[in-house]
Order: C-alpha cells, then structure tokens, then sequence
C-alpha cells in the first residue's frame, strides 16, 4: 500500500485499518511522541500495568475461591 500510493495517502488507511480505534488513542500517542517518549517504552509500561492489574485479578479470584 504505501509504495502504490505514498505515506500521506497510505497513513490514514493504515491507521483506520489497523489502528487503535479509541478516540484518544491519537492524542494520547502524540502527546507521548512530543514528550519523546518511544512507542515501545509506552507499550511496554502499558502492557506491564496491564499484566499487574490481571495477576491481580487472578489472586483475588483464587483466594475467594479458597473460602
């Protein structure tokens, strides 16, 4: 797609193809890019809060589940 049609045209349909549809998601990520940030290092942080957040979730279930 991008070597048809070049990054200004192919960007956009990329991005509503693939792209995180939230609409926050593209400020957020801008803000991010402008505090230069990378975007592996927010998806790793994002991604590790997340696991925290489920282990979390699982302890609590396992020790309800123990009563």
């Amino acid at each position: 797609m991008l070597s048809q049609l070049g990054p200004n045209e192919a960007r956009p349909q990329i991005l509503a193809k693939a792209g995180l549809q939230h609409p926050l998601c593209g400020p957020l990520l801008g803000m991010v890019d402008h505090l230069g940030i990378s975007r592996y290092e927010a998806h790793r942080v994002v991604l590790a809060s997340a696991k925290r957040q489920l282990l979390a979730s699982v302890q609590q279930c396992d020790a309800q589940g123990e009563r």
